[in-house]
C-alpha cells in the first residue's frame, strides 16, 4: 500500500503548491500524513484513500489549534469581546456569526461596528445583522474607533446587554511589523480578544506570526498606558 499512499501525497502536495500554499507547511504536513497513513493500521470499513482524507484533516486540524477557546459567558455579566485580524480573514461576518451564535443560547448580544477605514463597513455590518435580528451600534462621523467602542460599550451597558461584540477594521501583516498597532483600546476586564486567520496560501503561515507578535505589542501598549495613567 506504500506506492498508492505515495502518490496520494504527491497530489496533495501539488494541489497544496498549485493553491500557493506556503513550501515548508507543504513538506511539514505532506510529511505528517505520509507518515502516519504508512505507520497506522487501515480502520475496518474504510478504504485506503479515505484514512488518507481522515489523517490530513487531523493534521491541518492540529495545525490551527484543535484544543477550543472557551468564552465564558452568562446572563447578567457583561462582557466584550474583540475581533481583530488581518485584512479579509472575514472578521465583520464572523462577529454576525458569533452573536448569532449567542443569541441562539438566550443571551442578549450587540455588535459594535469600529472599522473605520474599509468603506461601507458598517453598512455591511448593518446589512448582514440584520438578518438575524442582532442590534448594531455605529458612528459613521467618528473617525477614531476607540471613541466608537468606548461608547457603543456605554450604549450596551444601559440596554442591560450580556455579551458585545466588537468589529474592528484589518491591518496589512506589514503593517503589524512596521509597529502599526491602531485598534480600539477596550478595557481587559472581562475582554476576550479574536483573532480572525484565513486559509489563504503562502501567507498563511506569516499572518499567524504577524498576529501574535502584534498581539503581545498590543497588549505591552496597554500596560504601559495604564502606568503611565
Amino acid at each position: 500500500d506504500e506506492k498508492p499512499i505515495k502518490e496520494l501525497v504527491k497530489d496533495l502536495q501539488r494541489t497544496l503548491l498549485q493553491a500557493d500554499v506556503n513550501v515548508e507547511l507543504v513538506l511539514q504536513l505532506s510529511r505528517a500524513v505520509e507518515d502516519r497513513s504508512l505507520k497506522e493500521k487501515l480502520p475496518p470499513g474504510i478504504t485506503r484513500r479515505e484514512h488518507v482524507v481522515k489523517v490530513l484533516y487531523e493534521e491541518m486540524t492540529k495545525f490551527v489549534g484543535q484544543d477550543p477557546a472557551k468564552v465564558e459567558v452568562q446572563p447578567g455579566v457583561f462582557r466584550k469581546l474583540m475581533l481583530v485580524g488581518i485584512q479579509g480573514t472575514g472578521k465583520t461576518t464572523s462577529s454576525v456569526k458569533l452573536a448569532r451564535f449567542f443569541q441562539k443560547r438566550g443571551l442578549r448580544v450587540g455588535v459594535v461596528g469600529a472599522d473605520t477605514y474599509r468603506p461601507g463597513a458598517l453598512e455591511q455590518l448593518k446589512q448582514l445583522a440584520a438578518t438575524v435580528e442582532i442590534p448594531v451600534y455605529g458612528e459613521p462621523g467618528t473617525k477614531k474607533p476607540e471613541d466608537i467602542a468606548k461608547h457603543g460599550l456605554e450604549h450596551y451597558r444601559k440596554e442591560k446587554t450580556d455579551l458585545v461584540i466588537i468589529d474592528t477594521a484589518g491591518r496589512h501583516r506589514d503593517d503589524w511589523t512596521a509597529g502599526d498597532y491602531s485598534s480600539p483600546r477596550v478595557p481587559r476586564s472581562n475582554t476576550c480578544r479574536v483573532g480572525a486567520i484565513d486559509k489563504d496560501g503562502r501567507v498563511r503561515q506569516g499572518r499567524r506570526s504577524a498576529f501574535g507578535r502584534r498581539r503581545n505589542r498590543f497588549e505591552g501598549q496597554i500596560h504601559r498606558n495604564r502606568r503611565t495613567s
